[in-house]
């Protein structure tokens, strides 16, 4: 009897755990999907000239190895910007710590530029970028458990086109990666 009881308490107690959440479970993990942002007209903000976008068919990545199809550059229009020379970077926004990426010495060309207009001439939500390329997020960018990196377009004087802020949970060596601020 007293075999019973014993057996009966450990199970009691085992559910118990389980069940209430307790026994030292960690914070729950955010959902496993793709990822997409910044593809449609003004989401997030109104419709800059400058913009950046990011997409990826998964959002859990090992941490040494955060790689996305960035597509950016400028609106088109029949004046394109004055800037030629385009320097392309990370930014940890908590930290303010920038990681260059490349210089861009055509950013005023068609090849990055993008559009509101369909094929045939009508503004539809969403936008078509010329340009589009994989990036790897760099590692000593993930600092903390939590944060947001954005990418950013800058010249010498100044930023002026960003976008595509990835928000992340970082739990040892894996990355979570979402659309909107990880709570």
């Amino acid at each position: 009897m007293k075999r019973k009881l014993i057996i009966l308490t450990v199970i009691v107690t085992t559910l118990v755990l389980i069940f209430c959440g307790c026994g030292g479970a960690e914070e729950e993990e955010p959902e496993k999907k793709g990822l997409e942002k910044g593809y449609k007209a003004g989401e997030g903000c109104m419709l800059p000239t400058n913009l950046c976008a990011y997409r990826s068919e998964v959002n859990v990545f090992p941490v040494n190895d955060v790689t996305l199809y960035y597509s950016f550059g400028w609106l088109y229009s029949i004046y394109p910007p004055e800037e030629s020379v385009v320097d392309v970077y990370f930014v940890n926004l908590e930290t303010e710590t920038y990681h260059y990426i490349k210089t861009i010495y055509d950013y005023n060309t068609e090849e990055y530029c993008f559009t509101h207009w369909n094929e045939d001439g009508e503004y539809v939500d969403e936008l078509f970028f010329n340009h589009t390329e994989l990036l790897t997020i760099p590692e000593e960018l993930f600092v903390g458990k939590k944060g947001t990196i954005r990418l950013s377009l800058r010249t010498e004087e100044r930023s002026f086109g960003w976008g595509g802020d990835v928000h992340y949970y970082r739990t040892g060596d894996t990355v979570f990666l979402s659309e909107t601020p990880i709570k």
